[in-house]
This record gives C-alpha cells, sequence and structure tokens, in this order.
C-alpha cells in the first residue's frame, strides 16, 4: 500500500484454483448433496501464513474457503501483505485445526451479516438439511473434531445458531424449523443401540444412528433445550375474566392457556 493512507480491499484467490488442485491431488465436490465430510471431497487442507506480520496466526482452510471466501483486508499507510499457501496432510491433528479455525471464521461472518456460503462448516449443514440422517453425520463429524464445550465457546450455542441462520434463507421458514426441531427429536435417540440380541440390518437407518458419535444424543438435547422459548410477559390494560372492556382481555385469556398447554409459562 503505497499511498500514505490505510486501505480497505478484497482479496480474490480465484485465479490460484488450479494450483491448489495440483497441490491437493484432487478436486472438490462443489454443490453436494452430502455433507463433505472427508479431506478428498473439500479438495484437502491448506495452510495460509502471513510472511509480513508472522504475529498473525496462521489459517487452515479447505481447497472450496481457500478459492471462493472473501478475505477483506485493511492494510496501514505503506503497509504491506503476503501470503504462503501449503498444502497440508490430511491427519487427525490438522483437521481438528481445520474444524476449529473454520467455526471461528463462521461466527466472524455471523457478527457482520457476511456471507457464509463457502465456509467449510456451514456447506456441511446446508448439505445435511435433507435428512435427519444426513444431520446426524454431520454433527457427528463436529463432535469428532470439536469438543462439547471450551472456555472460548459453546458448542449447543454455535450449532443452534448455525441452524437458525440456515433456516432464515428458506422460502417456507416456519416449514424447515419443524423438520429441523423433528429431526434434532429424532437424534435424541441415537446412539448405541441396546444389547437386547436382535442384530441391526447393515445400512438401516437404526444401524446408521447406532454408529454415530455416542454424545450426538446429548449434543440434540443440549440444543432443544437451548431452543425453549421459557416464561412470556404480558403487559396488558386488561385480562380475561378479572378487567375485559374491549377484546384484548379475552384475547390473552385465551392465549395464555393455550401457551400453558404448550408446556409456556406467563407472567402478567
Amino acid at each position: 500500500n503505497l499511498p500514505d493512507a490505510p486501505v480497505d480491499f478484497c482479496v480474490d484467490c480465484k485465479p490460484v484454483t488450479d494450483i491448489c488442485k495440483a497441490l491437493a491431488g484432487g478436486v472438490p465436490r462443489e454443490n453436494s448433496k452430502e455433507p463433505m465430510l472427508d479431506p478428498a471431497s473439500f479438495g484437502g487442507i491448506f495452510c495460509v501464513t502471513d510472511f509480513v506480520n508472522p504475529a498473525n496466526p496462521p489459517q487452515y482452510v479447505t481447497q472450496v474457503e481457500l478459492v471462493r471466501e472473501k478475505r477483506f483486508i485493511h492494510l496501514p499507510a505503506y503497509g504491506s501483505v503476503c501470503w504462503n499457501v501449503a498444502s497440508q496432510p490430511d491427519s487427525p491433528a490438522n483437521m481438528r485445526v481445520l474444524y476449529e479455525h473454520s467455526m471461528n471464521r463462521l461466527k466472524r461472518l455471523f457478527e457482520v451479516n457476511g456471507d457464509p456460503t463457502h465456509n467449510h462448516i456451514y456447506s456441511l449443514f446446508t448439505a445435511s438439511q435433507s435428512s435427519h440422517i444426513a444431520l446426524g453425520k454431520t454433527l457427528s463429524e463436529i463432535l469428532t473434531q470439536l469438543p462439547l464445550s471450551s472456555a472460548e465457546y459453546d458448542l449447543p450455542r454455535f450449532v443452534q445458531e448455525v441452524l437458525f441462520q440456515l433456516t432464515r434463507t428458506e422460502t417456507d421458514r416456519a416449514l424447515e424449523e419443524t423438520r429441523t426441531l423433528a429431526s434434532l427429536e429424532v437424534l435424541t435417540q441415537s446412539g448405541p443401540a441396546p444389547n437386547n440380541g436382535i442384530e441391526l440390518a447393515k445400512g438401516s437407518k437404526a444401524a446408521i444412528l447406532a454408529s454415530l458419535n455416542p454424545r450426538l444424543a446429548a449434543l440434540c438435547r443440549e440444543i432443544l433445550s437451548k431452543n425453549a422459548l421459557g416464561s412470556v410477559v404480558f403487559v396488558t390494560p386488561e385480562f380475561g375474566r378479572f378487567s375485559t372492556v374491549g377484546g384484548v382481555g379475552v384475547m390473552l385469556d385465551e392465549l395464555s392457556r393455550s401457551l400453558v398447554h404448550l408446556g409456556v409459562g406467563g407472567h402478567f
């Protein structure tokens, strides 16, 4: 940045797509209807290092994230930027770092209303909307790569935020929300099958649910509990039999009774 004033710009990495494919030895399956859980499906792991400012921590990205995600740079006057991009082995340690970095980037995208389409974790959830089995596989993989809770993040709250952002983009939002909640309810029953002498058919839905991460059921219960509405407070000049002038008191009386039947508490 040669001018004597700071500048903000976006880096487009699409021109290095062919180089990345050669380094990783594979092509990502973009727009896949199944979650891309193995490194071959998302084009391998890459480490982006800042040569000019080594104090900045390296970022682990998938090939799709590297060439598709927008990267906004702020350079001070007379500043410069130089990145080194290196292909990384598909080791369990690198996979864990990749998921952690992808999650942190997705959080920042939500905070600034950025486009999360090409973020790795977001794309996993996008592809997992087809069925509760697909959602279970995605959540199981995330549980394998990330701890359920840590000092830095609350995984159930993070997953709830991702699912909320996904349903927000749907045309029939209410239907998609209901479908997602129903899938989470089903997944609360996942885990090892009871030892009752009955062998599950290989490839059946029951067998797949039994093979998923044993912590998946607990995660889904946590997500559902965080999605609970809690108590509702009504501030009103009229209420049911006690004080009714117009229709407000009648409406609140009937509404409050219906909410109680649904398990939602109310204060007036």
